[in-house]
């Protein structure tokens, strides 16, 4: 049995919780989820509490809720949630988000042919939906707006790739033939571009490692933590580590207006170019 928890940061977004949780029901590997609510308003709190209750009642495994009382940011948070699991191996999911089914599939892939601790698994394809998970999957036959395929098969990406890949990018961003433009034709990511790679988050990690590795990354300012993804991507490259696109591993992933990238459009701004100097900075590892 490969035993894994689940890390769920909450922030003003118990709305979506319920069906984030109910998404591993059918989980036989899960053993814990744990919620870790970043000091969101006391009604708020109040409607995670009740979800988290009665989650316990219909739900086959441990279900904890860690609170802040003050408002550390999502880097943080997620970094305190991580510490706390109890397995060797933590899938990180926004309270958002929605994993596919037959999770369980996944997990045992990765589990037990790709064991190595240097790797942190993001997701290859997601499917976009503003309120109904279902249809947008119906529709993403027909139309491409509902999905996002970062790769078809298992991708690497170490410092090297990366650098290459932010380079592409910014000889596009240079001419404004970026964010979904037909002219832009990555050589690395299938369908958008490498930010939206590393950005992507909700990912499959080694808790150790991962502890490890991200440590530093609690000295950063807040700014330039408002991408707290793309800080992770940056700290896990500077370790030797490596970006791994699991075609597998995939999740619907929620559009709402009061997401971070509409509500912070300045300071992501700033993080982004923090985290792309960062990066292109780094000894290339071929």
């Amino acid at each position: 049995m490969y035993k894994f928890s689940v890390a769920i940061p909450t922030y003003n977004s118990s709305t979506y919780l319920e069906e984030c949780i109910y998404g591993f029901k059918n989980s036989n590997f899960l053993d814990e989820i744990i919620v870790g609510d970043d000091c969101s308003e006391i009604n708020e709190v109040k409607k995670i509490q009740k979800i988290i209750h009665q989650a316990k009642k219909n739900l086959p495994f441990d279900i904890k809720f860690l609170k802040n009382e003050q408002n550390i940011g999502a880097y943080k948070n997620k970094y305190k949630l991580i510490e706390a699991s109890k397995n060797d191996w933590v899938y990180q999911i926004d309270s958002d988000n929605v994993p596919f089914p037959k999770i369980d599939d996944v997990i045992s892939e990765l589990i037990s042919n790709h064991q190595s601790q240097m790797n942190i698994y993001y997701p290859a394809k997601i499917i976009q939906f503003w309120k109904y998970k279902r249809i947008a999957k119906f529709f993403s036959v027909l139309q491409k707006k509902y999905i996002v395929r970062f790769s078809k098969d298992l991708k690497i990406f170490n410092t090297h790739k990366t650098q290459m890949a932010i380079n592409e990018f910014l000889n596009y961003d240079s001419t404004g033939e970026v964010e979904g433009s037909p002219e832009l034709k990555s050589d690395y990511v299938l369908d958008k571009h490498i930010y939206w790679v590393l950005n992507s988050g909700n990912f499959f990690v080694n808790k150790n490692q991962f502890v490890k590795t991200m440590k530093p990354g609690l000295d950063f300012t807040r700014e330039n933590l408002s991408l707290d993804a793309i800080a992770f991507s940056y700290l896990w490259l500077k370790n030797g580590g490596s970006i791994v696109l699991h075609p597998k591993l995939s999740h619907y992933h929620r559009k709402r207006l009061s997401s971070v990238s509409y509500t912070e459009k300045e300071a992501t701004k700033i993080s982004r170019e923090f985290f792309t100097q960062k990066i292109l900075d780094l000894s290339n590892t071929k």
